[in-house]
């Protein structure tokens, strides 16, 4: 018969278990052991941490993995936070937050260049670590009222040198292309080469965002702060051109709560293996390392198209980045007018055949 436990210590399945008052506050975790000396070694520790904390105010120890799940909760559930906050999980999730330097990720990085993984795409990786260690230092604080962190370690994001250059889609591509989508994915990339909307914002587009402005005859959409992702976190304004708008009409109804709803749910993504089937049956460049075939194409057509036809640089900013906190303070209808008639050149551009030049190196 093996020797008895430390009080506050079970076994419960394969592993040791922690139910104990520290200090007047109870601690229940898994030791994530089955080894009873090694879950002695960690009730250990933590009393000696709580204690610590008690005393001198000092920051507890935290694995990474606990920041991650803390970012994944405040920035939302979506598909490209899932997929690098698991990456990052995977790697060095186990390891403790204070531990994090830019060191732990050299490796990573090494073998996801070796695998042919895009520098940007590797970016994005380190990018997130770099935004939850930042959290981790200024905006989540302790019992004690520390910070998790008391200095963000430095992760330097790499120099891109291979990414591939956009292709902006010429109008018989965008028919031919668009001719060998489903239904179901040509409308989304309908509207998407129409405002210049990423795809997340896409797939994701909510019927509570739309607002009726009478002014125009159109509708346009108001995205939260909280969904756009980008960087100064303010709403994103989102005009329609008459076909932009002809999309938004042709679905309406299809779906309670999703624009483009598809059995019961969002989209997941726009660009997946009916895309690129598509983008090669119509003969458009399919050499990764020079041209970028993805779905984002469409977002720089449509900024490519709004300067082939004249319109500025403030506004074609405006239609792509446009941001804003609430639209009735920070927008007047003949801003939204001039931006919707903007939009509407796209159309009549269409409309006259107008031939976009496309430099190519």
């Amino acid at each position: 018969m093996g020797r008895k436990a430390t009080p506050g210590l079970y076994r419960r399945g394969k592993s040791w278990h922690i139910d104990k008052i520290i200090l007047r506050k109870r601690v229940c975790e898994s030791t994530g052991t089955d080894d009873l000396e090694e879950a002695e070694h960690r009730l250990s520790d933590i009393i000696r941490q709580r204690r610590e904390q008690k005393l001198f105010g000092t920051r507890p120890r935290r694995p990474f993995s606990e920041a991650l799940a803390r970012y994944f909760r405040e920035r939302g559930s979506t598909e490209n936070d899932a997929y690098h906050c698991g990456m990052l999980d995977k790697l060095v999730g186990h390891l403790d937050i204070s531990d994090i330097h830019m060191g732990v990720f050299l490796p990573f990085i090494q073998q996801r260049q070796k695998d042919g993984i895009k520098t940007k795409t590797i970016n994005l990786t380190l990018s997130v670590a770099r935004a939850v260690l930042n959290r981790a230092a200024a905006e989540w604080f302790d019992e004690n009222g520390k910070t998790w962190l008391q200095y963000p370690p430095k992760i330097k994001l790499l120099r891109v040198t291979d990414a591939a250059k956009a292709y902006p889609l010429s109008w018989d591509e965008e028919r031919e292309l668009f001719a060998r989508l489903p239904v179901h994915y040509r409308r989304p990339c309908l509207y998407g080469i129409n405002t210049g909307l990423r795809q997340a914002l896409i797939c994701g587009l909510k019927w509570e965002w739309e607002h009726k402005v009478p002014e125009t005859g159109r509708t346009v959409f108001l995205i939260p702060r909280e969904t756009t992702g980008v960087k100064n976190g303010e709403d994103w304004l989102v005009v329609h051109n008459r076909i932009a708008q002809s999309v938004i009409d042709s679905v309406r109804g299809n779906d309670p709560e999703y624009v483009f709803g598809y059995k019961s749910s969002c989209l997941y993504r726009l660009n997946n293996t009916a895309w690129h089937q598509a983008w090669r049956e119509t003969g458009l460049p399919t050499d990764a390392r020079k041209w970028c075939k993805g779905v984002h194409n469409l977002r720089h057509t449509f900024g490519h198209r709004l300067r082939a036809a004249g319109v500025s640089n403030e506004t074609r900013h405006a239609l792509l980045h446009h941001k804003s906190r609430d639209m009735s303070t920070h927008y007047s209808i003949p801003e939204i007018r001039e931006l919707v008639e903007a939009v509407d050149q796209l159309c009549e551009a269409k409309a006259s055949g107008m031939t976009v030049l496309r430099l190519v190196g």
